[in-house]
């Protein structure tokens, strides 16, 4: 297990280190993240060839320490005493090296904060991507021409509208709705002052905002943020499949508002201009199809046409049939 997982730390480093690091901590969190901080900690403690003046505690010295220390000093960095649960001293650390406003603090408590979600320790987490978001938008604002965009660190693939999003996820998972509605609303002016109106990061904020008001049954306050999505999305996008589901988003916000003649027109066309980009659509948009299909129906149950929500219905059996 060990050189496994010395293997992925050497070559997370190697690539792309918050990429790598956050896909292979959905399988191990703690000991994937753990292990790389301990490390890290470890030969800056009792190693100084690896970390001097010039190279301060980053990646990059995890990536070192991988690449050049024996198993004996794997292992005595898992076992050192106190270090069991190594989130107890990164951040400090790190703004030693750094200073507070820095986009390695950023990364490093990105980091820590997913490893903590996947965890189950929300407040936690909550807690360290409120901090990354904060001094993210500090840094943007700053003047610096390194981070003074909303990317921050394209290398990293670090941005503020990505740390809004991982944020409004753990908010979400905590059932805390009113509070997503809340982040995105006061960061919302913040990333229109970042970027362009069409933007894909400002678009796609817009758009989780739309989900999360349509969630919340709050169909009039979505609606206007509806149509600039769309009408976005159709100019920089015309056949893409996120462009369709813009579409279907609009008309769930006509659907709740009870204007079924304008809403179906529009749910129809998001449907089966999705289901044939299918192949297209990424895994974690699939859920946006059996959206579509759930809403047709309850048009069609609304208006009173049950032959034709029966039909529907039974396309989302056969959806339920295909991926169980």
């Amino acid at each position: 297990m060990k050189e496994i997982m010395r293997y992925h730390i050497v070559n997370a480093a190697r690539q792309n280190p918050f990429t790598h690091l956050y896909g292979i901590s959905v399988c191990r969190p703690a000991q994937i993240l753990s292990l790389a901080l301990v490390l890290a900690f470890a030969i800056s403690t009792a190693s100084p060839r690896a970390i001097c003046d010039d190279s301060p505690l980053d990646v990059h010295s995890v990536r070192y320490l991988a690449e050049t220390s024996s198993e004996d000093t794997l292992v005595t960095g898992l076992a050192a005493p106190g270090l069991e649960a190594p989130f107890d001293f990164p951040p400090a650390l790190y703004r030693d090296l750094y200073g507070n406003e820095h986009i390695e603090v950023v990364q490093m408590l990105c980091l820590l904060a997913f490893a903590l979600e996947q965890q189950g320790k929300l407040t936690e987490a909550e807690f360290y991507y409120r901090e990354s978001l904060a001094i993210s938008i500090r840094l943007t604002q700053s003047g610096d021409p390194l981070v003074a965009s909303a990317t921050l660190d394209p290398s990293f693939r670090l941005s503020v509208p990505s740390l809004i999003e991982a944020l409004a996820g753990v908010l979400r998972s905590a059932g805390r709705i009113d509070e997503v509605e809340e982040l995105y609303f006061e960061c919302l002016p913040t990333l229109r002052a970042m970027l362009p109106a069409d933007d894909p990061e400002l678009v796609h904020a817009i758009v989780e905002l739309v989900r999360t008001l349509i969630e919340d049954a709050k169909f009039v306050e979505a609606e206007a943020f509806a149509r600039e999505c769309l009408a976005s999305r159709e100019k920089a996008l015309p056949e893409d499949w996120r462009t369709f589901n813009s579409r279907g988003l609009l008309g769930a916000c006509l659907l709740g508002q009870q204007r079924y003649a304008e809403a179906e027109p529009l749910l129809l066309s998001a449907y089966e201009e999705m289901k044939q980009r299918e192949d297209k659509i990424p895994q974690e948009g699939k859920p946006r199809l059996r959206e579509a299909l759930q809403r047709l129906a309850q048009v069609y149950e609304a208006t009173d046409r049950l032959d034709q929500a029966a039909a529907w219905k039974k396309k989302l059996a056969a959806l339920d049939k295909v991926e169980n």
